[in-house]
């Protein structure tokens, strides 16, 4: 089901029933497709089930904490393959450490309790129009316009890319993932420089732009994150260039075919 533009799916984990209500109600209120749960452990069995754009959760909660729901996320994503979720952390935490943590477990954001709903709503814009413009570097499809205005061997030398990048692809994305949770800057900085590589052979100069960023400031705090989208980016990349029917093997025998008549 199509959500009407501007709504979220919002995955809320609190315990504390008066948070969730209060919380719930000014997220639907604003609009959003909210799915609330008591535990972490709750939250992470439904979003197994369902797709989320972002995923509140309260760190300290029984069963499962929002750390380890966090962590148990991002590994999932990782392992499957799964289309990021952002993650907003509600705590009572305020510490250098306790942030770090947050951080590490994966989290987007924090916000610091008692939660304000104007403070709420303007956070989750933000981590929402961070995944939407990771996205609009794919959809935006720099492949397919540059194939077609491409001169006839431009645009072979294009699939041929694309054939190597598909490939390639899971080496890539796993490399980068390694190098993003080492935190050694200088392996990071080597693999953005990889995949920028790949992607500009492809003309797809929004994802390359992206690496590049990443391969000159890889000490950057905000490395972390967009690591996370240039992953994000290269397997939306690999879905789109796997439809594509003139990139699979029988499509470039097709290609060299009519090249010999």
């Amino acid at each position: 089901m199509r959500l009407p533009d501007g709504t979220r799916r919002v995955l809320l984990a609190e315990d504390n029933e008066v948070n969730r209500e209060v919380a719930s109600a000014r997220l639907r209120r604003a609009g959003h497709d909210v799915s609330a749960t008591v535990d972490g452990s709750a939250a992470l069995d439904l979003w197994r089930t369902k797709e989320f754009d972002v995923a509140i959760l309260d760190i300290q909660m029984p069963i499962m904490d929002g750390l380890s729901v966090a962590a148990a996320i991002r590994a999932e994503e990782q392992a499957r393959g799964r289309r990021r979720t952002s993650l907003l952390a509600l705590t009572a935490m305020t510490q250098e450490l306790d942030r770090a943590r947050c951080e590490a477990a994966g989290f987007d954001a924090y916000l610091a309790k008692p939660v304000r709903g104007a403070e709420l709503l303007e956070k989750l814009e933000l981590l929402a129009a961070s995944q939407e413009a990771v996205l609009s570097r794919v959809r935006d499809d720099e492949f397919a316009a540059n194939l077609e205005s491409a001169e006839t061997e431009d645009a072979e030398d294009l699939k041929a890319a694309a054939r190597a990048f598909l490939r390639h692809a899971d080496d890539i994305i796993a490399r980068l993932c390694v190098a993003r949770d080492s935190a050694e800057s200088d392996t990071l900085s080597r693999e953005a420089h990889g995949a920028k590589g790949m992607l500009s052979l492809m003309a797809c100069t929004g994802l390359a732009r992206l690496a590049n960023q990443i391969e000159r400031q890889p000490t950057e705090t905000s490395a972390r994150a967009r690591t996370d989208e240039l992953i994000d980016g290269l397997r939306k990349l690999r879905e789109t260039l796997q439809s594509r029917s003139d990139l699979s093997p029988d499509g470039q025998a097709e290609t060299q075919t009519r090249n010999q008549d």
